[in-house]
C-alpha cells in the first residue's frame, strides 16, 4: 500500500514524485516518450528506487531529458551521483532496455531488458552487499561478485551478456572489494 507522497529531496526537483515505498515514480508526461508500453507503466506505476549506491532516480530537465544516438532515443531516469557530471541512465524509448551511458569514457553500456528488471537488480545488489557488510565474518568479495553474477543472471540473463556491459564492470569492481569495505579502511 503506498502512502502519501515524500516531499523534498533531489528525485523531485523536476518532476516525479517519490513514494512511501522508497521509489521514484516518473510523471506520465515525462515518460510519454517511450514507447515500449510495460516500461512506460512501470516506471509511472512503480518507479525505481530513489537513491542507490549506483544510481540516483530523477527527471531531467527538458532540454537534457532525451538523447539521441543514431537512430535511437534515450530517456533519461537517473544519474550515477547527484552530480550528474558522471554517467546517466536511460530508457530506450523504442524498447524499454535500460543503458547508461558513460560521461566521462564518452561510452553506452547496457544495463537490463527493462527498467522492472532493473529495479530487481539494484534490490538485490544492495540486499547482498549490506548482508555482506553487516555479517560477522569480512566478507569475501570474490564470493560475494560470484553470488551477485548467479543471483543477476537469474532476475536477467541479458544483463551479463556483454563482458564489458555495466554488471560485468560492477561485479569487477565488488570481486576486487569494493562496496564491501569500510569508508575508513584503505
Amino acid at each position: 500500500m503506498a502512502g502519501p507522497p515524500i516531499t523534498g529531496g533531489p528525485a523531485t526537483a523536476n518532476g516525479g514524485e517519490v513514494v512511501a515505498s522508497g521509489n521514484f515514480r516518473y510523471s506520465a508526461g515525462y515518460v510519454e516518450c517511450v514507447r515500449d508500453t510495460a516500461a512506460q507503466e512501470f516506471l509511472v506505476a512503480v518507479g525505481l528506487p530513489t537513491t542507490h549506491v549506483v544510481f540516483v532516480a530523477c527527471e531531467a530537465p527538458e532540454d537534457h531529458a532525451l538523447l539521441r544516438v543514431a537512430d535511437r532515443e534515450l530517456l533519461r531516469i537517473g544519474v550515477a551521483t547527484e552530480s550528474d557530471d558522471v554517467g546517466a541512465y536511460h530508457v530506450e524509448c523504442g524498447t524499454g532496455e535500460v543503458v547508461y551511458v558513460d560521461a566521462l569514457a564518452s561510452s553506452e553500456l547496457y544495463v537490463n531488458a527493462s527498467p522492472e528488471l532493473f529495479a530487481d537488480c539494484l534490490r538485490l545488489f544492495e540486499s547482498k552487499i549490506d548482508d555482506a557488510m553487516n555479517g560477522s565474518d569480512d566478507p569475501d568479495p570474490e564470493q560475494l561478485a560470484d553470488l551477485l553474477e548467479a543471483e543477476i543472471s537469474r532476475i536477467d540473463s541479458s544483463a551479463l551478456a556483454d563482458d564489458s556491459g555495466f554488471w560485468r564492470s560492477l561485479l569487477d569492481d565488488v570481486a576486487i572489494g569494493d562496496y564491501t569495505e569500510d569508508e575508513g579502511e584503505g
